[in-house]
């Protein structure tokens, strides 16, 4: 397993999702919306689902999120639940500690291959369509509010067609950012 993630998300990754939480204004839930999502998706209805993943990785284990300011997750899932969209953000206390992030990212995960589209500082991607993953995209990006890596994928069954196209994974990834 690609471990990019801090053990306590990996660890806590499957399992039924937990009811829908409104996300704090001004956070996560401000750079991509259902409705953004749903278009992309051909109009299917979507629960949202915010984690703050920071909070809880701290309590399994500090020194994972120690450089971490914050660490979200906005999971925008089909009603039915076998397919999903996922964004997660870090936002990190350093330009160094961001980019030794998303260096080991790219570095642990085969075939992950440069954006010619730069998102960001620097932006990754890979189309897996297999094992539950479809689409990742990731970038990273300084800011005048911060540092940040930002990561957004679809999830769905074998055999199931991704949430949301690979351009489509790329479009939000691009609104992400001009939002951060």
């Amino acid at each position: 397993m690609v471990e990019f993630l801090p053990t306590f998300a990996i660890a806590s990754s499957s399992g039924t999702v937990s009811e829908p939480v409104e996300t704090p204004a001004g956070t996560i839930g401000s750079l991509i919306t259902p409705d953004e999502v749903s278009d992309l998706a051909g109009g299917v209805d979507l629960k949202t689902v915010y984690i703050d993943l920071r909070s809880r990785a701290a309590e399994f284990d500090p020194a994972q999120v120690a450089s971490m300011e914050s660490f979200d997750s906005l999971n925008f899932v089909t009603t039915d639940d076998p397919l999903s969209l996922t964004l997660s953000t870090i936002k990190f206390d350093s330009a160094e500690a961001a980019a030794e992030h998303y260096d080991t990212v790219v570095r642990e995960t085969p075939g992950i291959q440069d954006l010619p589209d730069t998102i960001g500082d620097a932006a990754s991607h890979i189309e897996l369509n297999g094992s539950g993953i479809g689409t990742m995209v990731i970038f990273k990006k300084g800011v005048k509010k911060g540092v940040w890596f930002a990561m957004l994928h679809t999830a769905q069954s074998d055999g199931l067609t991704p949430l949301v196209d690979a351009a489509g994974v790329k479009s939000l990834a691009k609104t992400v950012a001009k939002r951060l």
